[in-house]
């Protein structure tokens, strides 16, 4: 799969497997067969409230860490300093993680004719 160099020591894969509405077992199959076609980045976000099932997949997963991207992402209301560091250290937790590649802002546009 191709991807980007986004700094000296890390590449960004394309293509990532989004898990919106992924829950319980079917969150689990579905993250499960992701990987199994190839896909190595994972898009999961504190509003989706899948870090738990997004983590033991990955954890059942016989594919090494750093051979993953993970990301995920912050609500835009949570965003003061304190704040931000306590919901990645939970994130982690949640997904049984060490580190996430990228961690962001979860930002839902609200436009109706949005382009």
């Amino acid at each position: 799969m191709k991807t980007y160099q986004i700094n000296s020591q890390s590449e960004m894969p394309a293509l990532g497997f989004g898990t919106w509405k992924l829950k319980g077992k079917e969150g689990r199959k579905s993250v499960e067969t992701a990987l199994d076609v190839g896909y190595r980045h994972i898009d999961t976000a504190d509003v989706y409230e899948n870090h738990q099932v997004v983590g033991k997949t990955l954890d059942v997963s016989n594919i090494d860490r750093e051979n993953l991207f993970i990301t995920s992402k912050v609500w835009r209301t949570n965003l003061a300093y304190q704040a931000v560091l306590d919901n990645v250290k939970r994130f982690l937790d949640e997904l049984n993680l060490e580190y996430l590649n990228l961690y962001g802002k979860q930002q839902v546009c609200e436009c109706q004719n949005f382009i």
